[in-house]
């Protein structure tokens, strides 16, 4: 009678293989994303007074939620940040924080002015 040696190494490899891709598969289509909401047009002139009031104001802490648009999905996500507003850079269409972050003015739905105080 003759025995045949399963060789463990040869299916588990390829087995690891199929898996690992299919795991990156499963892991990207639950990432979540969802699609951005345009802005109502009181929501629009809400935020206009709002820039217009921080080039008003000396440091101020603030909170922005902005939308980042996904690289490989249609949609994105909201996002928000926390610092305090430097300048509204228009030939860049930016809005910048003294500590350093940059957001594009046309991915922002929300701005809070938190409290005006110089940090310097």
């Amino acid at each position: 009678m003759q025995r045949y040696i399963w060789q463990k190494t040869d299916v588990s490899g390829t087995f690891a293989e199929a898996l690992t891709g299919f795991e990156d598969e499963i892991d990207e289509s639950a990432r979540y994303v969802e699609k951005r909401k345009p802005l109502t047009e009181m929501q629009q002139e809400a935020l206009n007074k709002t820039f217009q009031k921080l080039e008003e104001l000396d440091l101020p802490l603030i909170s922005v939620t902005y939308f980042v648009a996904d690289e490989k999905k249609t949609g994105g996500v909201y996002m928000k940040y926390t610092g305090h507003f430097r300048i509204l850079d228009m030939g860049d269409r930016k809005m910048k924080f003294t500590e350093g972050m940059e957001i594009s003015l046309d991915s922002v739905d929300d701005v809070r002015i938190l409290e005006n105080e110089n940090i310097y």
